[in-house]
């Protein structure tokens, strides 16, 4: 996808291609299993389904990669993310912060004979103490599509995702535009806006645009940075003319911390 530059204020700012950002490395297959644990009373399921959610959900909370039992072994997310990689991804994932935690609702569920289709909301936190550029924190909101069958998971879709990283004292707080679906060849916008006065504050800032595929959930990103004296991001994008999954990142960094934002931008 070739995303376009606009101009801000006379100022040209393309948006920069880069492979997934680092820290995303097990978020999305954390979401895999956030989809999945800790479900809320808000739909009656059956309690089969109930105790596989909560075994997951315990599992998931200690680190504990036993938790890839309760996915079969022909498992397959909609971004085509195998069971053995998603366990690899979730390993180094947890290895990057301290503590995670996971607060899931179940907002729908259909029964077809054995099999289950769970419509779920997940809220995940996953934070580190002391990292080179201060502590860290990780907030993801996700809806997800999970069907269960014969007690295991067997197919998981991402149905929407947000995720912000923010490192150090005083991270900037941005607040993001972008739709959530486009079609084929569209142009669209997408908007990282600073929320505090700039001032005499000194920003930077990228935009980044990849694919959503398994192979590149472990890749750091290329974000070439840029000065920022107009109080955020403000982008033009193209949709690529095939259908498929996009991660749309903005970053900013201040004096004080950086802020990584991502959002799931769909081509359908």
């Amino acid at each position: 996808m070739l995303l376009r530059a606009c101009s801000v204020l006379g100022n040209p700012q393309p948006i920069q291609r880069a492979s997934r950002w680092g820290l995303a490395l097990g978020v999305s297959l954390l979401m895999a299993m956030g989809t999945a644990v800790n479900p809320a009373a808000a739909v009656t399921i059956d309690p089969s389904v109930q105790a596989l959610l909560s075994d997951i959900d315990r599992a998931a909370s200690a680190k504990d990669a036993g938790l890839l039992q309760r996915f079969a072994p022909n498992f397959r997310s909609a971004d085509g993310l195998s069971r053995d990689e998603l366990g690899r991804s979730l390993s180094q994932f947890w290895q990057s912060f301290d503590q995670v935690t996971y607060s899931t609702t179940v907002e729908k569920a259909d029964r077809d004979r054995d099999t289950w289709i769970l419509e779920t909301r997940t809220d995940i936190t996953a934070t580190k103490a002391n990292t080179t550029l201060g502590p860290v924190k990780l907030v993801t909101e996700v809806r997800a599509r999970q069907t269960i069958q014969n007690g295991l998971v067997i197919r998981q879709e991402l149905l929407d995702e947000r995720t912000t990283t923010q490192w150090g004292s005083k991270p900037p707080r941005v607040r993001v535009r972008l739709p959530e679906r486009v079609r084929p060849g569209d142009t669209y916008t997408f908007d990282a806006i600073v929320q505090d006065p700039l001032g005499d504050t000194l920003l930077a800032g990228s935009a980044i645009d990849t694919p959503v595929r398994p192979e590149l959930y472990a890749i750091p990103p290329n974000a070439a940075l840029e000065p920022i004296s107009t109080g955020g991001l403000f982008k033009v994008g193209r949709a690529p003319n095939s259908p498929g999954s996009r991660w749309i990142s903005a970053v900013l960094v201040g004096p004080e911390g950086m802020t990584w934002i991502t959002e799931r931008l769909e081509v359908r």
